[in-house]
């Protein structure tokens, strides 16, 4: 649909010169800023017409005030719609305020011509408000800042105004050609016409340029229907704005590229310009060697150079934006995207956007957002006046109105940045937490001033806080955390249009590529709609809900095939992740009933332990209670957390409880330290929960024992003497309130002796939580020490005293673990059991240690990789025989061919003792070959916090896999960069240390990589590593598949690379590429030496 019939462009431009009364502009526009004032001059009109719409006609006097400083927007809603609200920023280079201060200076009348804010809403048949911001968006996207630069900004210098509305309506006139206006535009673009024609004698139209040509009289042609007149009320409040509100980049409304240069160059001619283009190199020198960066008068000489002669080549009257910034770029970042690049960016950002803030005339009405927040903080009896004392009560959200609309707003006032509560305690009960809390409430000058600077986000406090939320979601590659938290709070705060956004969005770009753990945060974060547990749900639309509902349903089959997904984890994250999926409700349960089943066989020991929480049948009882050995523990950190906080009360622990009280000490010794670790995963309100079911028991502890039990326990007791006896603990006897208070970590000051000395050893790195515990119960549970408190010698000494070596193991293992690099210089290489889990916990130190420190580690690790290569080779190497460049023959060797030798006697079968028997007639030997065709192996290894042990069985692999003549060996690291590190690939030790684990995930990245690597496809393998959590593009990745497996490139996915085969792994992404070619496995090194062999044999 247009509004103008199909002309060429050129007749439309003529049909445009003869009216010079029509000034085309963009929004901010330095050029048009100066050049509308001049042709206001020259023309001497009656009266000015503006592109605002005409019910805010009232705020144009405050625009014009002789104390307002801008930047300033004009904040508007249809009063009583929250979600109508919309924003107008302008600045000193912004067209509009230009004129409209020109015409106040000489008593001009100056009249609002846009459709009204207040307007009733008539969309076309199958065209909504999300269609109407796209065209809006397509139609900013063809009027590029690059081009509306090239043609007017930068062509303005020296330019007479005639020129420059010339040269400003061609890029409108052009833009409507290519994208012709929506159904809205047209709507407001034929109440602008109605408006003019009411206005007497000559009148200076200024309108953006897009809508110069719909503003020629052709009602003939127009098909939109009549504006009503009946308007809804609005309210409106000009308010402060900032540059960096106005920056395009924040992503605020109606905004423009670096304002600071806007201003700086507003009016300026060729030589003054050149000034302000110094000014931004010696900025931008001066930011980048404040951020610790090497830059000086030389580089700041040659990008003004450079910016001048670019200028000059490309013929233009003066530097523009555009040749600044690729001065800069050129010469300060030498054209680098990353790295230097990124700092230079900043440093440019920082510089052209500027800090400048206006206000608004002291005369001015109150913001409405002041006034409104006020008025809904006394509609709840709370206090809204610096005067009034502060306030604490008891909210409870779900008790009725007045309490859920204290509870929201309080939500919406965080959200807006306003410091009114503080103080809140909230309450758990058993481990969940409680609905209710106390918070105090205070009007405080700050809570004043911070209602002051945010009421430029709108004109209620819904309009507001949608405003904020949805600019965090406008800027480009938002990630799905965001989305998660902005719906959430969306939620919590009620705001019907952010959760419609966010729910579109997530269906739109998300739904088919969700991992199980970022499916089941979004089914929690709706779990509050669809339950209604979250109070701020209660306010929102039916309509609205419905969609939530939706999604929710969506999301059950996605989460419950992606559990597979997660058999064989060691995280107890998973584990309670399948425990939050029980607690979303029965529909949950039944359909994962068979996978829980699957789980108790084929899982790992954590995630049975899980399995059997979440599924008992009549021996798990039994079965937990058996959980009391080493062995056991993974099988106890699932069972816990899959539970999560209902633990305490599960009638499965009773055995577990009974066998605990009971042991020998010499058994209940070797495993406290174990014991403790794995509760310790569990909050202190849990604990202490736990406490609560024990001391109904304590004291009370049966002590008859059937004469079977009592020999089983004799007989363990002459085998603890001896332990007790070496460690100089034979007096030492736990009752069972001391074996859980150590256990627990509880209630230290009720132990003494050998007992207190042990809880003191185990403080020393258990209970401490630096980030805080979610349930922190009510200080029975002990907080351990800070780390550190001992020093790790005299730790180390301790342990081994009271836990034995083994003690020592497990301990500094955990320490380790937990980032105590300390512990390490204490360990003894030769006594170090090597393992995967000790050799990933020490390499994890890396970062955290000075060389110094790091190099006492090199002898460990050293040791430690040493061991598990010789394992590993042992295992990996006869599955690889075949790659090894050898052919088979007659020709005799020392090195007979067996499978060749039996397929070629295959027909020489004799009978003895009836059995058959192969004679070997014409045996086949190995024989060494001089010409080989190598196979090109790339093994791209994702290296992100997630994938810690398959990197060091890859290298490993690698290693062996590079010994092979046949074969050529590339090993290409990844997480969001790529990293090549080929040339250590011989040596597991070396890849080892190079490597640096953690960081997102970009598989596409790093197969594209690979891509450039290969010479001939038909005659190579490419082998990735990874969990298939990709936080990058899925549809880039899943190209970049299948144009390798086009390729003739053989492609082998794995899942997992451990001595488990069973992986945590996304299977949707997964699906997808393996769709696109690739083989997707979970696979150990022996069974990816069979495929390596299978495939290139």
């Amino acid at each position: 649909m247009t509004s103008v019939k199909p002309y060429d462009l050129e007749a439309a431009l003529e049909q445009l010169g003869h009216h010079e009364n029509i000034f085309g502009i963009r929004h901010h526009s330095p050029a048009c800023a100066r050049m509308v004032v001049e042709a206001a001059e020259e023309l001497n009109p009656e009266a000015i017409a503006v592109e605002l719409p005409a019910d805010l006609h009232d705020c144009i006097t405050w625009l014009a005030h002789d104390e307002t400083t801008a930047p300033i927007a004009i904040a508007a809603a249809v009063t009583g719609d929250p979600h109508s609200g919309c924003l107008y920023p302008f600045a000193d280079f912004s067209p509009e305020l230009a004129i409209i201060r020109w015409a106040h200076k000489r008593n001009i009348p100056v009249h609002a011509i846009d459709l009204p804010v207040g307007a009733p809403k008539h969309p076309c048949v199958g065209e909504d408000e999300i269609e109407v911001q796209e065209h809006q968006e397509r139609i900013a996207e063809v009027i590029s800042q690059e081009s509306w630069d090239t043609q007017v900004e930068t062509a303005a210098v020296g330019q007479s105004w005639h020129n420059i509305q010339t040269a400003a309506l061609a890029v409108g006139a052009a833009t409507r050609f290519l994208q012709p206006p929506d159904y809205h535009t047209l709507r407001r673009e034929k109440f602008m016409r109605q408006a003019l024609r009411k206005l007497p004698g000559v009148t200076l139209v200024v309108v953006g340029s897009y809508h110069c040509l719909g503003l020629l009289d052709n009602s003939a042609n127009d098909t939109t229907p009549d504006l009503e007149t009946d308007w809804s009320l609005v309210t409106a409040s000009v308010v402060p704005y900032s540059f960096a509100q106005l920056d395009s980049r924040s992503g605020y409304a109606a905004g423009i590229r670096d304002p600071w240069w806007q201003q700086a160059v507003m009016g300026k001619s060729r030589a003054e310009v050149v000034d302000v283009v110094r000014d931004v190199m010696v900025s931008v020198t001066r930011e980048l060697r404040h951020q610790g960066h090497p830059a000086g008068t030389g580089e700041t000489m040659e990008a003004v150079r450079v910016a001048l002669d670019l200028a000059s080549l490309r013929k233009l009257p003066s530097v523009g934006r555009r040749e600044a910034i690729e001065a800069v770029t050129t010469v300060f970042a030498h054209g680098e995207i990353l790295g230097r690049g990124r700092a230079v960016a900043q440093a440019l950002q920082e510089v052209l956007v500027g800090d400048k803030r206006g206000s608004v005339a002291p005369a001015a009405p109150h913001p409405a957002l002041v006034v409104e927040i006020k008025h809904q903080l006394a509609s709840v009896k709370l206090p809204s006046e610096i005067k009034e004392p502060s306030k604490t009560l008891r909210v409870d959200p779900f008790s009725g109105h007045t309490a859920l609309k204290r509870h929201v707003l309080f939500k919406q006032l965080e959200v807006l940045g306003i410091p009114y509560t503080t103080d809140k305690t909230e309450g758990t009960q058993r481990g969940l937490k409680a609905q209710g809390y106390t918070i105090t409430c205070t009007w405080s000058p700050g809570a004043e001033t911070a209602t002051n600077l945010a009421a430029a986000h709108g004109v209620t406090v819904e309009q507001a806080v949608a405003h904020i939320l949805l600019v965090t979601l406008n800027e480009p590659d938002v990630p799905l955390d965001t989305l998660l938290t902005t719906l959430g709070v969306a939620i919590g705060c009620g705001i019907d249009q952010v959760v419609n956004y966010v729910v579109q969005e997530l269906t739109r770009n998300w739904l088919n590529s969700l991992s199980l753990h970022q499916a089941i945060t979004v089914a929690e974060t709706l779990s509050g709609v669809v339950s209604a547990t979250d109070a701020g749900a209660l306010l929102l639309a039916d309509d609205t809900k419905n969609r939530c509902v939706s999604l929710a349903d969506e999301l059950a089959p996605i989460i419950i095939s992606s559990v597979n997904g997660i058999a064989g984890s060691t995280d107890p994250h998973d584990a309670r992740a399948l425990g939050h999926l029980m607690s979303f409700g029965t529909e949950y349960a039944g359909l994962l009933k068979h996978t829980l089943y699957r789980l108790k066989t084929h899982g790992s020991t954590l995630m049975q332990g899980a399995a059997y929480a979440l599924a008992p049948d009549d021996d798990t009882k039994a079965l937990v209670g058996s959980w009391t050995d080493q062995a056991s523990k993974p099988y106890l950190v699932g069972f816990l957390s899959a539970l999560g906080p209902a633990w305490p009360d599960s009638y499965l622990l009773d055995e577990f409880i009974d066998n605990i009280e009971t042991i020998a000490d010499s058994a209940f010794i070797n495993m406290l330290p174990s014991f403790r670790s794995t509760f310790d995963l569990t909050s202190a309100g849990e604990r202490e929960a736990f406490l609560d079911r024990l001391y109904e028991r304590i004291g009370h502890i049966d002590t008859t024992l059937d004469p079977q039990r009592a020999v089983e326990f004799a007989t363990e007791d002459a085998r603890a003497r001896e332990l007790l006896d070496a460690l100089g603990l034979m007096d030492l006897s736990f009752d069972p309130a001391t074996r859980w208070r150590l256990i627990l970590g509880a209630q230290p000051d009720q132990l003494t002796g050998t007992a207190q000395k042990m809880a003191t050893a185990l403080d020393e790195l258990y209970g401490f939580s630096p980030n805080g515990d979610a349930s922190p119960g009510d200080g029975r549970i002990t907080a351990g020490h800070k780390p550190g408190t001992i020093s790790a010698r005299v730790w180390k000494e301790d342990i081994e005293s009271l836990f034995g070596h083994q003690g020592v193991q497990e301990i500094f293992g955990d320490a380790l673990e937990a980032g105590r690099g300390d512990v390490a210089a204490a360990l003894d290489p030769d006594s170090v059991t090597p393992s995967v889990d000790s050799l990933k916990t020490i390499l994890n130190l890396k970062g955290a240690l000075p060389e110094a420190r790091l190099a006492k580690l090199r002898p460990i690790v050293a040791r430690i990789v040493s061991e598990l290569s010789k394992q590993l080779a042992t295992t990996v190497r006869p599955a690889l025989t075949q790659l090894t460049n050898v052919k088979t023959s007659t020709k005799k060797s020392p090195r007979l061919a067996l499978a060749a030798t039996i397929r070629a006697n295959l027909t020489n079968v004799v009978e003895h003792d009836n059995r058959r028997t192969i004679v070997p007639v014409n045996p086949r030997f190995y024989q060494t070959q001089t010409k080989i065709s190598p196979w090109h192996i790339i093994v791209v290894v994702d290296v992100s916090g997630s994938m810690e042990a398959s990197t060091i069985y890859a290298s490993m692999t690698a290693a062996i896999l590079t010994q092979i003549r046949t074969l050529k060996v590339h090993f290409v690291t990844f997480d969001t960069q790529v990293i090549d590190l080929s040339d250590h690939v011989e040596d597991p030790l070396a890849l080892l240390l190079e490597i640096s684990v953690g960081g997102g995930t970009n598989i596409a990245k790093g197969l594209m990589y690979a891509e450039t690597l290969i010479e001939n496809p038909t005659r190579t393998a490419v082998i990735l590593i990874t969990d298939f959590e990709e936080y990058g593009s899925i549809n880039r990745l899943v190209d970049t598949v299948r144009r390798l497996h086009d390729d003739g490139v053989k492609l082998l996915g794995c899942a997992a690379l451990d001595d488990s085969g069973v992986a945590t792994y996304d299977e949707a992404v997964a699906r997808q590429v393996a769709s696109a070619g690739m083989r997707v496995a979970q696979v150990t090194p022996l069974e990816l030496a069979r495929w390596v062999t299978e495939v290139l044999a």
